[in-house]
């Protein structure tokens, strides 16, 4: 795009990147994987994708690049924006369409015109950073309105309020842990007493970050934690507790550590966005953006009618007002979401949220699905479902019925030195596998039909 289409990116300067961190911050976003919660029929016993359509990948989203152009109110529907910038009274705009083509075009921001013109001075026909200042805003051609999907984002300090410095922490994790699994141990412990009366979010990976400093005590020099089963049922607690129960809260009892990184305020980044000086360099940019990415995921990324996909995508599902969708065929489903960037400008911080849809997988009975998905031979059939999340239920004669998350790796393998009869996509009493019994320790060969009459009487 042109110069003369629009205005509002800065050209390359000393320190702070523009678009660093901007697509790293909602790493987190999801919800333990790509899985979310959906509206069709559920499938109980054989399994089925968990709660709803499940992310298959493969989705386009358009934009996404740095800020050229910008808006200039804060919230609300896109409104047009004038090729200049946006609108500095920060008016509410009406109900319409993405465009709004029918409303009035709102007048540049006076201010952020003068910011630009007078950073352009000082980087026409030079070099910085390697790269060719920028030479003007719209100085040549034919001046055209832009329609923007930027929203600006106004900060306390801004508005002249009390501000309020972000404090980022990191866990770091002792041994290799999934990222389902990180994920429900940053859950656990941001809902830790230690944040009570404080604003609190995390990427669901390593990062939280908080409005207030908090007291470490024993994380700061290690602790453990044990992952909470989200399909536990209190029949699942009482008596005598089994071998193989013991074992998997061995497995899922977690070492942890947590580090107090620093603080920031947001007044040092837009007194660097404001600066008309082309050395002017703030080097905590990238990092600052990370954490207001984090803050802006987190409400999409706990309800439960918007499932979040890596790279800061959100897709509303369910029964929220703002699901879009459409049939592919083959047991996949289109749906419409969004993507969502904290992006920095001259004179402003700007919210980029752009249009994205991605590929589904139906929320069926996984043999359904199977059935939807057209594969004629097994190998194919496996390729279709290989690493997708099901929800299974358990119905052991004694106790309640509770559910499990599993992941299909894939149908029965071939033999192998363990297991030299085990039977290429064999059923449940051809396929043989080795564990070890964990009250005895020894090493038990058993057939998948054998193991789950003996452990969990279900035939």
């Amino acid at each position: 795009m042109s110069d003369n289409a629009n205005r509002g990116g800065r050209g390359g300067r000393g320190g702070f990147r523009g678009d660093r961190g901007g697509d790293r911050g909602g790493r987190g976003g999801g919800r333990g994987g790509n899985q979310y919660r959906g509206n069709s029929q559920p499938g109980r016993g054989g399994g089925q994708p968990r709660g709803g359509y499940q992310y298959r990948g493969g989705d386009q989203s358009r934009g996404g690049g740095p800020p050229r152009g910008g808006g200039g109110f804060r919230g609300g529907p896109p409104v047009d924006m004038a090729v200049r910038s946006g609108n500095p009274q920060n008016t509410a705009p009406e109900i319409g369409d993405v465009y709004l083509r029918d409303k009035p075009i709102l007048a540049p921001d006076a201010n952020v015109t003068n910011a630009e013109d007078a950073l352009v001075q000082q980087t026409k026909g030079k070099m910085i950073d390697g790269m060719p200042g920028r030479s003007g805003y719209g100085t040549k051609g034919k001046k055209i309105v832009l329609r923007t999907n930027y929203f600006q984002l106004q900060t306390a300090f801004e508005a002249n309020k009390p501000e309020v410095p972000l404090y980022r922490y990191d866990v770091n994790i002792t041994g290799d842990l999934s990222r389902p699994k990180r994920r429900r141990l940053l859950t656990q412990l941001v809902a830790d007493a230690r944040f009570n009366g404080i604003s609190v979010a995390t990427d669901g990976a390593r990062i939280i970050v908080t409005t207030a400093k908090i007291e470490l005590g024993s994380w700061a020099t290690g602790d453990s934690i044990l992952l909470a089963d989200p399909s536990a049922t209190a029949s699942d607690v009482t008596g005598t507790v089994p071998a193989h129960v013991q074992a998997a809260c061995k497995r899922n009892t977690i070492r942890f550590k947590v580090d107090y990184i620093t603080s920031y305020t947001l007044s040092q980044m837009i007194s660097y966005l404001h600066s008309t000086s082309a050395t002017a360099i703030y080097d905590a940019g990238g990092d600052l953006i990370q954490l207001l990415n984090i803050i802006m995921c987190k409400r999409p990324s706990t309800v439960g009618d918007v499932t979040a996909v890596a790279g800061n995508k959100f897709y509303p599902n369910q029964v929220h007002p703002g699901k879009k969708f459409m049939a592919l065929g083959g047991g996949l489903t289109a749906l419409r979401g969004y993507y969502s960037s904290v992006r920095p400008a001259v004179g402003r911080m700007l919210l980029n949220l752009n249009v994205s849809t991605g590929a589904f997988y139906n929320n069926d009975p996984i043999i359904k699905l199977v059935e939807q998905s057209g594969k004629s031979t097994l190998p194919l059939k496996e390729a279709f479902i290989r690493m997708l999340k099901v929800e299974v239920l358990y119905q052991p004669s004694k106790g309640d019925a509770f559910t499990k998350i599993k992941t299909i790796i894939g149908f029965a393998p071939g033999p192998d030195k363990k297991t030299p009869k085990r039977k290429r996509f064999g059923n449940s009493k051809e396929t043989r596998f080795s564990y070890t019994d964990a009250s005895t320790g020894k090493v038990i060969e058993t057939s998948v039909f054998d193991y789950f009459r003996a452990r969990h009487s279900i035939t």
